[in-house]
């Protein structure tokens, strides 16, 4: 598992146990989990209306796809894997 995957992990199980995170966590998190935290909320609750081509909502396995599917490096962090995602989608390639 990678960094990118297991981050994934760790932000879905947040989103669920939510409650318990606030009460035990320190509030002095890292600004760019902010990003994380909303994708994975929108994910848990907004699934029926995301878009498919919705990157910045999408799993990292399924970000992986997309890009696997393209011919290029599935390796990187998410903000890579959307860069990548959209770029290609950008230039139609």
């Amino acid at each position: 598992m990678n960094c990118a995957l297991l981050k994934e992990v760790v932000m879905d199980f947040m989103v669920e146990k939510r409650s318990e995170v606030l009460d035990k966590v320190s509030h002095d998190a890292p600004g760019g989990l902010l990003a994380d935290i909303l994708a994975a909320t929108s994910r848990k609750f907004n699934q029926d209306g995301a878009r498919d081509d919705d990157f910045n909502v999408m799993r990292i396995s399924d970000l992986r796809k997309e890009v696997h599917g393209k011919g290029l490096d599935i390796d990187g962090s998410r903000e890579t894997l959307m860069l990548l995602s959209k770029r290609r989608l950008d230039f139609n390639v």
